[in-house]
């Protein structure tokens, strides 16, 4: 089986059986994990989060960072 996976310009979401949100705008974009685990991957950049955590991609610095959302 092919793992289900999303790519946008920014960054790509590998799904590990979870529920979650990708958002993407003007160069910017996060990923909200509601529950499971992600694979996030930008460049040779990679997360992976769980449930509660996020992903967000800095335009600047071309990368991503892992946080607590605000509204977790």
């Amino acid at each position: 089986a092919q793992p289900f996976q999303i790519k946008t310009e920014l960054f790509e979401v590998e799904v590990l059986g979870t529920a979650f949100n990708v958002n993407v705008g003007d160069n910017s974009g996060n990923v909200i994990v509601k529950e499971g685990k992600v694979r996030v991957k930008s460049g040779q950049n990679e997360l992976i989060l769980t449930a509660g955590e996020q992903a967000i991609y800095n335009p600047q610095t071309q990368s991503l960072a892992k946080s607590k959302p605000k509204n977790e």
